[in-house]
């Protein structure tokens, strides 16, 4: 069997006695119990989204034993995941190389397949999965990564037969479906719409289904992306097994100005050439048993040396050649580590994308009002998904969703008409208690809410909703509106309307910018997205005394003539002030409504 162990600088002799080092240590049957542990900590890091954690302590136990094949692939995923995908690739490889258990070797072929694909390496990815269909090694994920290689290289046929197949797994369903639906986007669009829909249900049930950690790292898995291939910084080389029982030395890289390379076993010399693809083949059965080094000089025009490489691999000329894995660890075990990472070693379905290609689909079959809210799903998925963002606005102006751009003056002598606004929920400590009064009194109201407090009280802002409140847009993050660009401010703007929406089934409409904070530019931005930019006509956080029965007489006299209040889920007076407040513009004859029934009349 042939093992590879990269080296990094030219020093044979250096090189030779870590070679022996790591020869001595594969003797073990499995890593010790420290270093198990270690390696189920780091797999454990990866799954809750702590990639660089990972990595760090994976790299360690690596230098302990290199020939352990649960540390090469649990590495391979923390790197997959920091987007090191040459790095990854390289650990994957290992784990081929040192293992025959077929559950690692599918996680294994899974990560090398989108390696690939992020990388561009299409025809790689197709050449090389394509010969894993219906064998051991075969598996959803690598089945999945050679559909996606296929409909890129344009066989979408072949696509279809792979991705049906691979669809059947949760754990790359979503993705296999998406590929089926981009085969249809230009011959089918009506297709298209099935199938987009249909791997965005299931792309979502699947984010149900792992943590948090896992959901914010599936960005350097997602597919399907147009991501180009990124040169690798450092020469590196791969040894392979040939027919004739031999091995065989090429570089994977290569320096630009390389000119001939020189080939070294065990320290001497054996040969030198000026011919792509530079590759040197050694016979096994002439070495004895044990580990030998294979290393190459890249020299320049000159004959200076630019760059070094080598790796080792282990001679079993006793078992007459055949191929075995030295070291190998307790197949049980080696099954275990490959079975919990298996759900994050796999191509994975980026929802903004999905969003925006459905989004296309239904454009396609002329449908803009779905299309509108798939690219605004796109767009508060991802602000730098800029085509989602002209299409919708584009969409808005055909539809008259897009607005004049001018805030709402303060409002009075509106026969006595005054609208209650909330800011800042939902919050459970407060909104339940606002709500309750509400209810007691029989008033509607108006909510802004935060989109980030939605998300963490969902059920809150449904509640809101399910009692009769309007719900108004507040931004997502409650940044300061002065402080943002146009495109800034309409990302803050629909982000926020899509977790809204999400939570409570309801579209907002009207926006209040966080603290009263805007420029006329910020008003602009949000009217182009569909919304009406809200103010007041008395606030709560105006008064001088913060005595509740002092701010509520205030704000009664200056809301007799109408107008609307501006109170907010906690941090200030309102549960306090607000039973006060409803009683005295009960006495003087006031009515309540909600913002928009206010704006009615004008």
């Amino acid at each position: 069997m042939v093992h590879v162990i990269p080296r990094r600088t030219v020093y044979w002799p250096l090189a030779a006695a870590l070679i022996t080092t790591w020869a001595a240590r594969a003797s073990s049957a499995a890593p010790s119990g420290d270093r198990q542990a270690l390696i189920v900590q780091g797999i454990e890091l990866v799954r809750q989204g702590k990639a660089e954690e990972a990595k760090s302590a994976l790299v360690e136990v690596r230098k302990q034993d290199t020939n352990e094949p649960t540390v090469h692939l649990a590495l391979g995923a923390a790197l997959l995941h920091l987007g090191r995908y040459e790095g990854a690739e390289e650990e994957f490889d290992q784990v081929l190389l040192l293992t025959d258990e077929p559950a690692a070797r599918q996680v294994a072929w899974g990560g090398l397949g989108v390696c690939w694909l992020r990388t561009g390496q299409e025809k790689k990815a197709a050449e090389r999965l394509g010969l894993l269909v219906d064998s051991a090694d075969d598996s959803a994920p690598a089945r999945a990564c050679l559909a996606y290689a296929l409909f890129r290289l344009g066989d979408y046929q072949g696509a279809r037969r792979c991705a049906e197949r691979a669809s059947l797994a949760p754990e790359v369903g979503g993705f296999a479906l998406a590929v089926i639906g981009h085969t249809y986007s230009r011959s089918d669009p009506g297709k298209a719409v099935d199938w987009f829909s249909r791997a965005l249900r299931s792309s979502r049930a699947g984010l149900s289904r792992v943590s948090l950690g896992q959901q914010a790292a599936a960005s350097a898995l997602a597919l399907p992306a147009s991501a180009a291939g990124r040169p690798m910084r450092e020469m590196r080389v791969g040894i392979s097994r040939t027919g004739d029982g031999g091995v065989a030395i090429e570089p994977a890289y290569l320096p630009g100005k390389t000119h001939s390379v020189t080939f070294w076993l065990d320290g001497s010399f054996k040969s030198a050439t000026n011919r792509p693809p530079f590759r040197f083949e050694q016979k096994v059965s002439r070495l004895g048993p044990g580990w030998h080094t294979m290393a190459l000089d890249a020299l320049d025009a000159n004959g200076q040396i630019i760059g070094s490489a080598a790796a080792g691999f282990r001679a079993d000329n006793g078992s007459g050649g055949s191929e075995s894995h030295a070291g190998a660890s307790d197949p049980a075990w080696v099954r275990t580590v490959a079975e919990r990472l298996r759900s994050v070693v796999r191509p994975v379905a980026d929802i903004a994308s999905l969003n925006y290609f459905l989004g296309r689909a239904y454009e396609n079959v002329g449908s803009s009002s779905r299309a509108a809210k798939h690219y605004e799903a796109a767009f508060a998925a991802r602000e730098d998904e800029k085509d989602a963002l002209r299409r919708l606005l584009r969409i808005y102006r055909k539809n008259g969703a897009a607005l004049g751009g001018r805030a709402v003056e303060p409002l009075r002598g509106k026969a006595r008409l005054v609208a209650l606004t909330f800011d800042d929920g939902p919050n459970p400590l407060f909104t339940p208690r606002l709500l309750d009064i509400l209810r007691m009194h029989k008033v509607r109201a108006t909510f802004f809410m935060v989109g980030t407090q939605v998300l963490s009280w969902p059920e809150l802002a449904r509640q809101v909703a399910d009692e009769g409140h309007e719900i108004g847009n507040h931004s997502f993050s409650h940044p300061n509106m002065k402080l943002l660009s146009p495109e800034r401010v309409e990302h803050e703007v629909i982000r926020a309307k899509v977790v809204i929406e999400q939570a409570t089934g309801r579209a907002t409409r009207l926006f209040r910018p966080p603290g009263g904070r805007f420029t006329d530019q910020a008003i602009r931005a949000a009217a182009a997205v569909g919304h009406r930019t809200v103010l007041w006509t008395s606030n709560i956080l105006e008064s001088q005394v913060r005595e509740p029965y002092a701010i509520a007489l205030r704000m009664a006299r200056e809301l007799a003539g109408g107008g609307i209040a501006l109170m907010h889920n906690g941090r200030d007076e309102t549960v306090e002030v607000l039973p006060q407040l409803l009683a005295r513009l009960k006495t003087m004859g006031v009515r309540f409504v909600t913002v928009s029934e206010l704006l009615a009349g004008e």
